[in-house]
């Protein structure tokens, strides 16, 4: 890639957690992750990745022990961001939405703000939807730094 004259990528990295990666169906574990930065740095390669919750199944202990390992990463590259997962339209997530598990999915709130239409218009409108799962308050707590 260096050699290409590539100097940045997104390479799809949204957790630092085995586990969750496998909720994510990434096909990916949490080191060979973590070893993508190190390459990046090595190369001089700026990885743009997030960290993302919201999932189905995941639990906030692995947040937890996420928040232990990020500062031993502090020589690579940080997330660019954190935040709740988004189900864009036609994605996998979104597609299979309830037999993943993923409730309350429904348009995002600033449709609401913009259109005066109901709820199955703005569904049919809008392209993301953010969703709601049991752990992602708690996640959220954790991931911003709120845990005690």
């Amino acid at each position: 890639m260096k050699a290409a004259g590539i100097t940045a990528v997104q390479p799809g990295i949204e957790s630092l957690s085995s586990p969750i990666l496998r909720i994510m169906r990434k096909g990916i574990k949490a080191i060979h992750n973590i070893q993508f930065l190190k390459h990046c740095r090595q190369l001089s390669i700026i990885p743009h990745w997030n960290i993302i919750w919201g999932f189905p199944g995941e639990a906030a202990e692995e947040y937890r022990e996420m928040a232990v390992i990020l500062p031993h990463l502090r020589h690579l590259h940080p997330p660019s961001g954190c935040g709740p997962i988004r189900l864009d339209r036609f994605s996998p997530n979104f597609v299979q939405a309830e037999e993943l598990g993923f409730q309350n999915v429904r348009p995002n709130q600033n449709y609401e703000r913009i259109y005066n239409l109901d709820v199955t218009e703005l569904s049919r409108l809008s392209l993301g939807c953010p969703s709601m799962s049991a752990a992602e308050g708690e996640v959220d707590i954790i991931v911003r730094g709120r845990h005690q």
